[in-house]
Order: C-alpha cells, then sequence, then structure tokens
C-alpha cells in the first residue's frame, strides 16, 4: 500500500458503496474533501471478495460486479498496485488493501465470520499505517461498528445514488405474481403452549376438588332437569280407568298412569344417583387413560384465495399415541342418559308416520369444512391422523381436536402437524415438543376446563361456565 502525501485523505470503500452509487471515477470527491489534494480509495480485500461473488448473480448485482471486475484488472496490472481514477482537483487513486490473516484482525472486538464485521475490522487494521483513514459507508450496521470502535466514518451523499429503474429481477418477480395472482396462506397454532413452545400433560391427580364435583352434578340436574309430576298431570291428564275399560288397539288411553309417573320418578332419581357417583370418581375416569391431552389444531387460511383440497396431519412420535377423542364422552353418555317423561299409550288412531326427506337424503357434503377421515379406534396404537377439507375458504379457521395419551410418567416426544393444499407448493409445518407432568395435588377448574371434550356434549356448556366461574375466584 502507497503511502499518503500530505494534503490528502484516505477513504476506505463499503461494498454496499459499490453497488448503489455511482462509479467510483464520478463521486464528486470535491464536494466531500474540499481541501484535499489528493484522494486514496482503498478496497478492503473483504469487499473485493464480495464483489466477486456478484459475479454468479442476475440484475444490476451482476453489472456492479463485472463493472468491479475491469477494474480489478486494471489495479492488479498496475505497477505499483494504483490506478488513478482523476489526475486532479483532486487527484483520486484506487487500491486494494493488505492481505490479512484472522491473527492481524482484533477478533475479541469483531465477529470476523460476519462480512460487515471483517470489513470493519480491515478498515480498523490499515488505521495503524494510515491514521487519516476514513470509512465510506452507507448501511447502518458498519456504521455502527465502527462508531464502536472509534473509527471516523461518513456516508455518500444521496444524489450520488445511481439513477436507474427496477433490478430485473425485481421486475421478473412482479410479473411472476401477477402471472399466479392471488395466493392462500395457511397457518397452524396449538393453544396452550408455555414459552419454550411446549405443551405440558398433567395428569393422574390424587383428587378433585369438591367444588368441581360439585358443579359437574349441578351442569347435569341444569340440562336434564326433571318434569313435575304436576306438570306432567295437567299436560297429558291422569288415567282412571272406568266399569267399561276395552283394552283393544284402536283405544286411545286418557293420559298417565300413577304407575307411569311413579317409574319416571324412580328413574330419574336413579339417575340423580348416577350422576353425583360418576361426578366423585370423573378424574380417575379421565385417568383411565394413562396421561392424556385433548389439542385442538387452529388450522387458518390467512390468505387472499380459497386453499384448495386441503391436508392436515399430525403425527405423534413414541411413547405417545393416538386415541378417538370421544372415547370417554361417548362412554359417559351411555352411562348418564336420563329417563324420557312418560307419555299415554298412544292407540291406532293417535300413529304418525315419520315423512322421508329426499331433500336432505340427496344433499351433497360440505365443501368447506374438515372431515375426520382416520380417527382411530379404541387401543390402536395410532400415531398419524389426518383431516381433509375440500375448500378452506379465505379467512376460515377451524379447530381439529387430537387426544394424544401414554403410559410413562416420564415421556417426552413430539407432535408434528402440517398442512398442505393443491394450489400451494409449500407445506406449512408446526413443531410442538410434549412432555408428560404427573399431578401430585387434586384437579381443579383448569385440569377439568383442559378436559372438556371428555364431557359428553349435552352438559358441556354449562360445566363450561360453572368451572370459569370457579377459575376467577380462585384468580382473585
Amino acid at each position: 500500500m502507497s503511502t499518503t502525501p500530505p494534503n490528502s485523505v484516505v477513504y476506505c470503500v463499503d461494498t454496499n458503496l459499490l453497488i448503489e452509487f455511482v462509479a467510483l471515477e464520478r463521486i464528486p470527491w470535491k464536494m466531500l474533501a474540499p481541501a484535499a489534494e489528493l484522494v486514496r480509495v482503498i478496497v478492503p480485500t473483504k469487499v473485493g471478495e464480495e464483489m466477486d461473488e456478484h459475479k454468479n448473480k442476475g440484475g444490476r448485482l451482476r453489472r456492479r460486479a463485472i463493472e468491479f471486475s475491469q477494474l480489478s484488472r486494471r489495479i492488479e496490472d498496475s505497477e505499483d498496485g494504483v490506478v488513478v481514477l482523476r489526475e486532479a482537483d483532486p487527484k483520486v487513486t484506487v487500491e486494494f488493501g493488505p492481505l490479512f490473516r484472522k491473527s492481524d484482525l482484533d477478533a475479541d472486538q469483531f465477529e470476523l465470520e460476519d462480512s460487515d464485521n471483517r470489513i470493519v475490522a480491515e478498515v480498523v487494521a490499515i488505521a495503524r499505517s494510515a491514521p487519516s483513514v476514513v470509512l465510506l459507508a452507507d448501511d447502518s450496521k458498519p456504521i455502527r461498528l465502527a462508531r464502536q470502535a472509534g473509527l471516523p466514518y461518513v456516508r455518500p451523499l444521496p444524489e450520488w445514488r445511481r439513477q436507474e429503474g427496477p433490478d430485473e429481477r425485481d421486475v421478473e418477480i412482479a410479473n411472476l405474481k401477477r402471472e399466479i395472482g392471488a395466493q392462500p396462506i395457511l397457518t397452524l397454532m396449538v393453544a396452550d403452549t408455555d414459552i419454550q413452545n411446549r405443551l405440558v400433560i398433567k395428569d393422574r391427580p390424587a383428587g378433585t376438588d369438591e367444588a368441581c364435583v360439585k358443579a359437574f352434578a349441578e351442569a347435569i340436574a341444569e340440562c336434564e332437569p326433571q318434569t313435575p309430576r304436576e306438570t306432567l298431570i295437567k299436560r297429558h291428564g291422569l288415567y282412571s280407568p272406568g266399569s267399561f275399560d276395552f283394552r283393544s288397539p284402536l283405544y286411545v288411553a286418557p293420559g298417565l298412569s300413577n304407575s307411569q309417573l311413579d317409574g319416571y320418578e324412580n328413574e330419574y332419581q336413579q339417575f340423580v344417583e348416577m350422576s353425583q357417583r360418576i361426578a366423585d370418581i370423573l378424574h380417575e375416569i379421565f385417568s383411565e387413560l394413562g396421561f392424556a391431552r385433548n389439542i385442538d389444531v387452529d388450522v387458518r387460511n390467512e390468505g387472499d384465495r380459497a386453499a384448495e383440497k386441503v391436508l392436515v396431519e399430525a403425527e405423534v412420535s413414541a411413547p405417545f399415541r393416538f386415541l378417538p377423542t370421544d372415547l370417554v364422552s361417548g362412554r359417559l353418555e351411555r352411562v348418564l342418559e336420563a329417563p324420557s317423561p312418560p307419555k299415554p299409550h298412544a292407540g291406532l288412531s293417535n300413529l304418525s308416520y315419520p315423512g322421508f326427506n329426499f331433500k336432505d337424503q340427496l344433499a351433497l357434503p360440505r365443501v368447506d369444512i374438515f372431515h375426520n377421515l382416520d380417527e382411530p379406534d379404541a387401543g390402536d396404537e395410532k400415531t398419524h391422523v389426518s383431516w381433509r377439507c375440500e375448500e378452506l375458504r379465505q379467512g376460515a379457521h377451524f379447530h381439529l381436536p387430537v387426544l394424544v395419551v401414554t403410559d410413562q410418567p416420564d415421556a417426552k416426544g413430539l407432535l408434528e402437524i402440517t398442512a398442505s393444499s393443491a394450489v400451494l407448493a409449500k407445506r406449512t409445518i408446526l413443531r410442538v415438543p410434549l412432555e408428560v407432568w404427573p399431578m401430585s395435588g387434586v384437579a381443579g377448574p383448569a385440569y377439568f376446563l383442559q378436559r372438556l371434550s371428555h364431557v359428553p356434549e349435552a352438559y358441556r356448556n354449562a360445566f363450561r361456565a360453572k368451572l370459569e366461574a370457579l377459575d376467577n375466584v380462585e384468580g382473585i
């Protein structure tokens, strides 16, 4: 590198200056250094490497790289490694900076594997032999690094930027976007993950909070109330046989008998007692599955076009597996079947024949909702489930439930969910780590709120409302 004469300034240029601004010989150096007679421009080695890499790209980057390659040849062919860009007012020369080894640079202050850090580190090393060197850069990161190192820097003026149209690549991309048109955007989300994007499965409680037991029993009673005896008599009348009671199929019984009313009251009392027994051991019924949790996969189309033939797949790693989401609720529905209020016996004169609705039978299935394809059977060791939707419209979203279980109290695994569409080349993938934490306390409102899908649908909303009220009280 040549020595610096008096009344001269030295500028080390950043890569961005060679790409975005006018050629070095066309820069109005007089405006930048009015008193200088000589302007030395030094190109750090890392800047030269980056410009060489741009030769394999397209558009303006390739054009700038070819321009710089021509200048590089002139520098390499000159006797002293210096090329004169302008003879006077001021004289401007350009040269390459020294070839530094990593040991020559300040690795403690700069991350030498990073391009911007490497460039500024080279300029700091150049400043050891040229104390008046100034970094000429426009990007913010090199300027922040220079400021941190105490290195003088200056920005090029905005009017020095090249005046040209958009890059060819940008034009090509814009044209392709217009040809492709509107596109769907599929997104996936799983609720209740922690700050590590992990889903924790807490199960096997030691008991149940008494308030939750009471809430479940009350929710059932509210959803399946007993019809009072007086109401039934008022509605249908009370059967009282006379002396001429002909029991023929054509005869219509005038009202309910006392035996019907008594039978209904006994059956309802048994239903209430069963509901209470189920409420007392509800946590044990849930725990029969093992360590289990219902997970809602939220699938959305946030694009500006409907996604066609959407396939959502969920896969879980061992030792986890999937079970039918209605495994528990289906069993409880059969046990918690409330008795129907009695009605008078109907003769042939009171029979009616339900009509056949051809419109409902011939209606086509909706194409804009998900249909469960392969929900596992009870006892299956299934680790893969999927759903399909013919047309997921823009702005629509669905909650797709899965029931994940394991028998191991310290299990760890991974839930991977993918969403794809016939009009999208790239799938959307969501990975959620799973981890089991055995419970040591009793099951409270939060426990049952996470497992509402185990509760028969007829009682679900009433139970949810009571649990949320309890949860709010606990939070106060």
